[in-house]
């Protein structure tokens, strides 16, 4: 560990936020009111973290109806690499042009907008009526959910493109972690924003920190898969999988599943500190993260296709081409696959086959991961375009 980097701004009393109601676009809405569907670690109607909660598995539960329909689509006019994240009122997502959106749910007006200094890539954070993000700039902001006032900011060395995640510690005391391009992974005191512990690794921290059982899992640059005590930040084990790891993990069962940039797609027992199986395929890297079922896990490559391997052992089950490489990390929905390319599209696939259902064109390419609450999926693209899709439920 080093001495700390992140300087922790208060701001007392200052709105920052703007109020501009700007880029709605028409589109056909739903005859049919949205199938309900919820997923692990959050409420039915909610998606508050990236990948839908804590452990990061991307999984919801229910069924998805086919098509998805169109509800609204915001016209953000910068590229939207920024995963969204979901209130029962509100749809959060940051931009290229440095601001984080807050959208009504219902039908995509703009609630508000904070302007920060630098592009958003991250997703943001949902935790205790805040909404925690950080940008390319380092900056690293807790703002009011309800009205986009600033709590507090606090500054990197450098850029941060990865989510926060959260947990509760023994006190009952929301914490919050982040990772840096300065090589740092922070602990923040969610109300304040006070540093509690820092942790030095020896490159950038791309992705977002798992956490599952009082341990934060997460990826580096340095090739290394990092252990921590979440209430401390003491080092349990490192494990080494050989190259940069820039995709944030998913545990499941105390497993956590991650790519690296050298065509490596690894399992590995937390707190055995052992590699349990790897899948390679071409030379290609892995950079988004998992969906990890109960007997499967599916992501994407490099090399434009959707993978789909055994969780017991890794080996494959199917592999989808698309026409772009997939670096959004799909969802899995009941027996369905939702998985988005830089061709454009979204697909659905059977999970158990990998057959195309069928593939919505978005337009434009998909860097950003979809987030699914309440029946209402929402993805950005790269020209802009935040689209609010819904699945139709069963004829009467």
């Amino acid at each position: 560990m080093r001495g700390i980097a992140f300087e922790r701004i208060a701001i007392a009393g200052a709105v920052a936020a703007a109020l501009v109601i700007a880029g709605i676009v028409a589109l056909p809405r739903a005859t049919h009111p949205p199938a309900v569907l919820a997923q692990r670690g959050a409420p039915p109607d909610s998606w508050p973290s990236f990948r839908g909660g804590p452990e990061q598995q991307g999984t919801v539960v229910g069924e998805l109806g086919a098509p998805l329909v169109e509800l609204w689509v915001f016209e953000a006019q910068a590229a939207i690499r920024s995963s969204a994240v979901i209130d029962g009122e509100r749809v959060y997502v940051g931009c290229d042009d440095g601001r984080l959106l807050a959208l009504d749910r219902t039908d995509g007006t703009l609630v508000w907008a904070f302007a920060s200094d630098a592009a958003i890539e991250a997703p943001p954070l949902l935790a205790a009526g805040m909404v925690f993000v950080g940008n390319t700039a380092g900056l690293f902001l807790a703002l009011d959910a309800q009205s986009g006032e600033e709590r507090w900011r606090c500054q990197a060395d450098d850029k941060i493109v990865g989510s926060a995640n959260f947990f509760a510690d023994s006190d009952g005391q929301l914490r919050v972690l982040v990772g840096a391009y300065d090589n740092l992974l922070y602990c923040l005191d969610a109300p304040s924003g006070e540093i509690l512990w820092t942790y030095q690794t020896d490159n950038y921290i791309n992705g977002s920190p798992a956490i599952d059982d009082g341990l934060v899992v997460f990826g580096g640059c340095d090739g290394l898969l990092h252990v921590l005590h979440a209430e401390t930040g003491e080092v349990v084990r490192s494990v080494e999988l050989a190259s940069h790891i820039g995709a944030s993990p998913a545990i499941k069962d105390g497993v956590a599943y991650v790519g690296n940039y050298d065509n490596t797609f690894c399992a590995v027992d937390i707190k055995a500190g052992t590699q349990l199986w790897e899948y390679r395929h071409k030379a290609f890297p892995y950079l988004g993260a998992a969906a990890v079922g109960a007997e499967r896990v599916v992501f994407g490559g490099g090399d434009r296709r959707v993978h789909c391997v055994r969780r017991n052992d890794g080996a494959s089950v199917w592999r989808f081409k698309t026409g772009g490489r997939v670096e959004s990390a799909p969802l899995l929905v009941g027996a369905t696959v939702l998985a988005a390319s830089l061709d454009g599209r979204l697909y659905a696939l059977a999970l158990a086959d990998g057959a195309q259902l069928w593939t919505l064109d978005l337009g434009a390419p998909v860097v950003a991961s979809p987030a699914l609450a309440g029946g209402q999926l929402v993805i950005g693209t790269e020209a802009g375009r935040l689209y609010s899709l819904a699945a139709k439920a069963e004829e009467e």
